[in-house]
């Protein structure tokens, strides 16, 4: 019997070997895992297949990652997507990017795979944390808004 996924992520990187290192990292630990060599369409991408998160290579050719966000971000539908940068840039780098672009946060790129899926389910955490307080505050502002009718 299969069971269910832990979660959707989605890793855009124009490297074959950190795709490749990544998917197997993350369906190791229970994650569907949809991965992306261009940046073109990325926003697309993500309305359709409405990843839980989304892993972002800093470098890439056509695009920069942090350039990336801001794209994304531009598109009302994926305002609660988590966002992050992934990169073997320094961690200082790294938490400057993001501060700069408007990313949930960063991971560093590495050869453990048990450190990057424990990286992985604390975002996930925060991510399920993000949709209840969305759910918790939906049912108050159906509430007011029929109050004010």
């Amino acid at each position: 019997m299969r069971t269910a996924a832990k979660g959707k992520i989605l890793v855009v990187d124009d490297s074959s070997s950190a795709l490749n290192l990544t998917r197997y990292a993350l369906e190791g630990a229970g994650y569907n895992v949809i991965t992306k060599r261009e940046a073109v369409l990325v926003s697309s991408t993500i309305l359709h297949e409405k990843p839980d998160i989304v892993l972002l290579d800093v470098n890439m050719p056509s695009v920069q990652g942090d350039k990336l966000v801001e794209i994304i971000r531009n598109h009302p539908a994926n305002a609660g997507t988590m966002l992050l940068l992934y990169s073997i840039k320094p961690a200082e780098e790294l938490e400057e990017l993001v501060r700069e672009c408007g990313a949930d946060g960063f991971l560093q790129k590495g050869s453990d795979a048990n450190l990057l899926a424990s990286q992985i389910d604390m975002w996930m955490g925060r991510v399920e944390k993000r949709r209840a307080e969305t759910v918790d505050s939906s049912p108050a502002e159906a509430e007011t808004h029929l109050s004010e009718s």
